[in-house]
């Protein structure tokens, strides 16, 4: 006799498929600025090798580097080196003087982590362009954990690379991105024109300085982003606006930093006035010919004014 099948004693059985929670936290935690491995600060050599601007843990804003005795001494004596690495109490420091002939001023770089790794690792990516101090060379070569810091270091100076020794047909648009980088601001430069900009070698150096100090001193002043926009381009003006929301109160058109900037000889020729909380700088930089100047602008003239709004 045929029977019919019982029914199920228990709800059939379910297939359960199974996602780890790690991977929908994938990439979401992570910061939106880069994390830095670095202290990074301009340097005055003419006032003691005090920090104009910086970022950082050890290095700040309007304090001189804690140098190991003998150290000020080298860097005089090196000044037109092109990369000196010397002993501070809280790391090696490296100096850059890539911009100390058109400006005055150094780009100093200390890298976290051991002191002999650090210094090793150095070594290895700058060879002959490095000169070491004294205290620096007595270091032994120790290589604990060198994967992680060379990876740090060997990124963090192709940025360095990228900005203090730019290439002619170097993209304007780009190479700011890669300033405001190099100051850990947070920056849209969208607005930003795309192409070259072939300024005569003093002048742009002196325009990178400028737009890296003033990035540090907004980094100071509030983690909030920085805005850079074209107003207005022609054959004779480069007009751009860097909008900063501050978050003190009252807000100060310029920093102290910046005040100290404009007084160094190399910038006797950038003009600023203030209106309200508005500070415009305004000088006239010389251009090499190039039919690619920022595509817009092709007037055979030998110079542009730059005029930046910093609002």
């Amino acid at each position: 006799m045929y029977t019919f099948p019982s029914e199920p004693s228990a709800a059939p059985s379910e297939i359960k498929a199974y996602v780890p929670s790690a991977v929908y936290r994938d990439g979401k935690d992570e910061q939106i600025c880069p994390r830095y491995y670095e202290d990074l600060a301009i340097l005055d050599p003419s006032h003691g090798f005090t920090a104009l601007s910086a970022r950082g843990i050890y290095l700040s804003e309007g304090k001189q580097p804690r140098f190991s005795d003998g150290e000020i001494g080298f860097i005089e004596r090196n000044l037109s080196h092109d990369a000196l690495l010397v002993r501070t109490e809280d790391g090696v420091l490296l100096v850059l003087q890539s911009l100390f002939r058109s400006s005055g001023l150094s780009v100093a770089v200390l890298p976290h982590g051991a002191v002999s790794t650090v210094a090793h690792v150095l070594k290895t990516v700058f060879g002959e362009r490095l000169l070491c101090s004294p205290s620096v060379e007595r270091l032994p070569s120790d290589q604990k954990d060198f994967e992680a810091v060379y990876r740090h270091c060997d990124a963090f100076l192709q940025l360095c690379d990228l900005v203090l020794r730019p290439t002619q047909s170097t993209d304007f648009r780009t190479h700011c991105a890669a300033v405001a980088r190099l100051a850990g601001c947070k920056a849209d430069i969208t607005a930003l024109p795309s192409g070259s900009f072939p300024l005569h070698e003093s002048d742009h150096f002196r325009w990178v300085i400028f737009l890296l100090c003033t990035l540090l001193s907004l980094r100071g002043d509030s983690a909030l982003e920085v805005k850079l926009e074209l107003i207005q381009a022609d054959r004779r003006e480069f007009h751009l606006r860097l909008t900063h929301c501050s978050e003190h109160k009252p807000k100060e058109p310029v920093s102290d930093a910046m005040r100290r900037l404009f007084d160094l000889p190399a910038f006797s020729d950038y003009r600023l006035s203030c209106s309200k909380s508005i500070l415009t700088v305004e000088t006239e930089l010389r251009r090499k010919h190039s039919p690619n100047l920022l595509r817009s602008l092709s007037s055979p003239s030998r110079t542009v004014i730059l005029r930046i709004e910093i609002v």
